[in-house]
């Protein structure tokens, strides 16, 4: 990039486990920490255009950049300086021994952070057809949460639809499986579409055309937010101790993750470092109504979702040719994609024999 209008991310290292060392299969890193096995964002994106000195200038102020400005008590333009360069050492906070930062281009950001990438077979991370990981996505369906059984071992939370009688909906908060008239069905609620296609086919409900549809229109991480933010505020109803309790800070960075459901745990995905997200909460737990807030939280896990996808993770920006040579980008790029369109049109002719 150069002269480009670009998004910086801060980034901290992730822990990637309890020592906080690296942990390799060979030669790959094989996680389910996914775009963030090695670095996790430190707080939301800061948008603005990439000179020539690899600094980020015309920064677009907004609501983030005010909530950033007074938490570090310094000017963004100061603070956007030291996270791409470390120039003068003008962020005093302990984080600025280890924040970094990636820049994206405000093109690719803008699509790969609005635009569920297709997973496989083609099927789009919507609310429909994406992974339904939290409760929040069965209660669109109509089921009600009727008790938790701690006898039943993992799947204790236990779900029923007032129309559907003759089936249970077994929940740990992240994962469900269902039983019909008695019998054990594993794994059938992990998309709603999956789930809406067995009710149909065993029971007599249907579901609305209109819900469908609009099912089809949300995005999962946006139902993942509203969910972990109503945990979120019923933790903070039933607890008073809640801001001394480490474990449970570490959870409020899954806003958006529609894995995201029981508060006493971490979902395998989207995890990022215990300090990071306490300064989170610093930063904008005043902001958690905002709807703008919301917006970029969404955004910033839909594209999170679709560097996993692609096989990225978050890490600083390299160049190792200055600003790279767009020439040698596009041979290798259409090189690669030669290879992609040959591998999807293989697994498109195997899955339709």
């Amino acid at each position: 990039m150069y002269d480009d209008k670009a998004v910086l991310i801060p980034l901290v290292p992730n822990a990637y486990h309890e020592k906080g060392e690296f942990r390799f299969s060979g030669s790959q890193i094989v996680t389910n920490e996914g775009a963030q096995s090695l670095f996790s964002p430190y707080f939301l994106p800061i948008f603005g255009k990439l000179n020539s000195y690899g600094e980020l200038e015309d920064i677009e102020e907004n609501w983030n950049t005010k909530a950033i400005e007074k938490f570090f008590d310094l000017d963004i333009t100061e603070i956007a300086a030291e996270i791409s360069m470390v120039r003068d050492n003008s962020i005093k906070h302990p984080i600025a021994k280890t924040l970094a930062g990636m820049f994206v281009h405000r093109g690719v950001w803008d699509v790969m952070s609005t635009q569920s990438f297709l997973d496989w077979g083609g099927k789009p991370n919507n609310a429909w057809d994406g992974d339904a990981n939290c409760e929040l996505f069965y209660e669109q369906l109509g089921f009600v949460f009727d008790k938790e059984d701690p006898t039943l071992g993992r799947y204790k939370r236990i779900f029923r639809h007032p129309k559907i009688w003759n089936f249970v909906l077994f929940s740990d908060g992240h994962f469900a499986e269902g039983e019909l008239d008695g019998k054990k069905w594993p794994y059938v609620g992990m998309r709603l579409s999956s789930l809406v296609e067995f009710l149909e086919n065993n029971t007599p409900w249907r579901i609305t055309p209109k819900l469908k549809a609009n099912l089809k229109a949300t995005s999962a991480r946006s139902i993942g937010f509203d969910n972990t933010l109503r945990k979120y505020r019923k933790h903070l109803k039933d607890t008073e101790v809640f801001k001394k309790e480490k474990s449970n800070l570490e959870l409020l960075w899954q806003l958006g993750d529609a894995k995201m459901d029981d508060y006493l745990s971490l979902s395998s995905h989207f995890i990022i470092t215990s300090e990071g997200v306490r300064h989170f909460l610093a930063l904008y737990e005043k902001q958690l109504d905002n709807p703008e807030l919301k917006d970029l939280v969404v955004r910033l896990k839909t594209f999170d979702y679709n560097m996993y996808s692609t096989n990225h993770v978050f890490m600083p920006t390299y160049n190792g040719h200055q600003h790279g040579n767009r020439w040698s980008e596009r041979m290798l790029h259409e090189t690669a994609l030669g290879f992609i369109n040959a591998g999807i049109a293989e697994w498109e002719k195997e899955n339709k024999e």
